[in-house]
């Protein structure tokens, strides 16, 4: 559990975590029996049974759709063997996801079995490989809390100021070219005001970056 989470309680000075950047699948045969592991970021526990509902739907003659998904605003962590014996499946998949520290994640291992059994030790082996392949495959990223803030300046100033973001590794979400310029941006969230302090430097208090929410996003 992240070290600012007390009691189940959300601290607002947790400033990052780590997460899943996207879905994958990926498929495992072991002893005959077929595991389709599937990784998604989710943000809340509707979201997570959505997307195991989506699995079941996909693969709807699988044996056993096993799960597990951990949520970063409250902490909830959830995991379900599906039938197969308990402590073989759902909790090796949960192990997967607590040994990266990564939070708003959902792994979902299908599988259809093969003939063969695979006894206690093979399927927490099958399962646990089946949910590291797909974390990796859907490639862990840092979320942090940041400020998202606009600058509205003359095209003249653009190449300066975006200069001065690249600087403060800034990144640019997006340019709005009209009457005048627009840069949408986000950035640490401890490093507007120095980036404040060099725009109103560079155009000589004229302008400055107005903030517009706090986010956590990939950075």
């Amino acid at each position: 559990m992240p070290p600012d989470f007390v009691k189940g309680v959300f601290c607002l000075k947790f400033s990052k975590y780590k997460t899943v950047l996207q879905f994958s699948e990926q498929e495992l045969i072991e002893k005959h029996s077929r595991f389709i592991s599937s990784s998604a970021p989710v943000h809340t526990q509707d979201e997570a049974l959505s997307f195991l509902s989506n699995v079941k739907h996909k693969y709807p003659d699988a044996k056993h759709h096993v799960y597990a998904y951990c949520l970063f605003k409250d902490g909830r962590k959830r995991f379900s063997d599906d039938g197969e014996p308990s402590g073989t499946a759902g909790k090796p998949v949960l192990d997967v996801i607590e040994k990266n520290e990564i939070y708003d994640v959902i792994v979902v291992v299908t599988r259809y079995f093969g003939g063969v059994l695979l006894g206690t030790g093979g399927l927490v082996h099958a399962y646990s490989h089946s949910a590291k392949l797909a974390v990796e495959a859907s490639k862990i990223v840092t979320m942090r809390l940041c400020s998202v803030a606009e600058i509205a300046c003359d095209y003249g100033q653009y190449q300066g100021f975006e200069r001065i973001l690249k600087e403060n590794r800034a990144v640019i979400d997006a340019v709005d070219f009209t009457e005048n310029v627009k840069i949408l941006f986000h950035l640490a969230l401890n490093e507007l005001e120095n980036v404040n302090r060099q725009l109103m430097e560079s155009s000589g208090g004229k302008v400055q970056a107005i903030a517009q929410r706090e986010e956590f996003l990939p950075f």
